[in-house]
């Protein structure tokens, strides 16, 4: 019987080995996908790398990435174009970022969340982002000094500025679509922007310089409501609007302390975010507490006064409620968009509500929604001195 079971696990192993394996050498490894608007077509573009390169064995002169565009009525037709235009296999198994255009945003998004989500190829784990102010194709044609790939630059980049900075989330394909999917939740998006002139980022000796001709800078997010873009927010929103969501790694505050010309920066090493409904009506109550650290202060303070570092915090969590209401007034007034899904919490909560609710949700209830916000920050670190730079020269 052992000697069965051997045969048959054995036949098994053959049969399941590497079925579909393709050597690296036979494919178009496509790592960004771009996605703009040419008159009534789309007009696609596929980041592909240079598979020769990567393992050394390139020619001197040879690229190690190429941009290949190409039109159609529908992205599946635009990308068959490309196809036309590649000699080898396109293959999107290791896409990292999807940039997709202001105008095609605007239109709305769901022909592309269609194709993308039957493309079997496709794991919808990798960025969708946007274009702001320049065409998305050429986003994935601005090399840096820094990474092997314009796809992968954007990528990391992303992964960074939301770690550090809190002014980014990090929203993939399948956090998109959920988003959209959910109701009483709108979605929002991150974007890019081009510093510099295109034609000399796309250039080799664009990451042979100290200083790039041109580089991608991560910019704020835009707003949607279902599928359509409606418009973009400031850094300050951003930040808002992440701490609201309870969607940041680090955070940063730089402000003025009391009427002085003092100015505090300070690190908001952990925030959390709880939220809860407090009646029928409703009213949406929202808690926020951080731990900081202080950076840098360019004025003399005492640091050892208990009260200073009271003032300090005070002060801090006025600033923290500021960009707070900002994020808020932005999504409720400006554009009228749940994106911080407070009608999918009263779609859990109050079902019977809801169904009075969401017809209207959008442009009357969430406008009018009144959402109480209360700060708490505790200052855990003053840094290495216990006095700023100053006190310690002027003594």
């Amino acid at each position: 019987m052992k000697w069965k079971i051997i045969i048959v696990l054995s036949f098994c192993f053959f049969l399941t080995g590497c079925w579909n394996y393709r050597e690296l050498s036979d494919l178009s490894i496509s790592t960004g996908i771009s996605i703009d608007k040419e008159g009534d077509e789309y007009k696609v573009g596929m980041l592909i790398s240079n598979a020769q390169k990567i393992q050394g064995n390139s020619k001197e002169g040879e690229s190690q990435t190429i941009v290949i565009d190409a039109k159609g009525k529908t992205i599946m037709e635009a990308i068959k174009n490309i196809e036309l235009k590649s000699p080898k296999e396109v293959y999107i198994r290791h896409l990292l970022v999807v940039v997709v255009s202001e105008e095609v945003a605007k239109e709305g998004l769901n022909k592309i969340l269609d194709y993308l989500f039957r493309d079997p190829q496709s794991r919808k784990m990798f960025y969708i982002i946007l274009a702001r102010d320049c065409k998305a194709k050429d986003t994935l044609k601005i090399l840096s000094p820094l990474e092997a790939f314009p796809s992968q630059s954007i990528a990391i980049n992303i992964e960074e500025t939301y770690d550090l900075q809190a002014i980014i989330t990090k929203v993939t394909y399948n956090s998109f679509l959920k988003e959209l999917l959910e109701p009483g939740k709108e979605p929002y998006i991150n974007s890019v922007m081009i510093d510099g002139k295109t034609e000399e980022g796309e250039k080799e000796d664009n990451v042979k310089q100290t200083e790039p001709d041109a580089a991608i800078r991560m910019s704020t997010v835009g707003i949607f409501k279902g599928d359509k873009l409606l418009g973009w927010t400031s850094k300050d929103e951003n930040r808002g609007i992440n701490v609201l969501n309870g969607n940041i790694g680090l955070m940063y505050l730089t402000f003025d302390y009391k009427e002085s010309p003092t100015t505090i920066s300070l690190s908001t090493i952990k925030t959390k975010t709880s939220v809860k409904i407090k009646d029928e009506k409703p009213i949406i109550e929202v808690s926020i507490t951080g731990t900081g650290n202080i950076n840098e202060i360019n004025q003399k303070i005492d640091l050892e006064d208990p009260k200073v570092i009271e003032e300090i915090e005070k002060a801090t969590e006025k600033e923290l409620k500021k960009n707070v209401n900002k994020g808020l007034e932005v999504a409720q007034k400006t554009y009228k968009s749940d994106i911080f899904g407070y009608g999918s919490m009263i779609h859990k909560t109050y079902p019977k509500e809801w169904k009075k609710m969401k017809k209207n949700w959008n442009e009357e209830g969430f406008p009018n929604l009144e959402v109480k916000i209360k700060t708490d920050v505790v200052l855990e670190h003053k840094g290495s001195l216990e006095k700023t730079i100053k006190e310690e020269i002027h003594e």
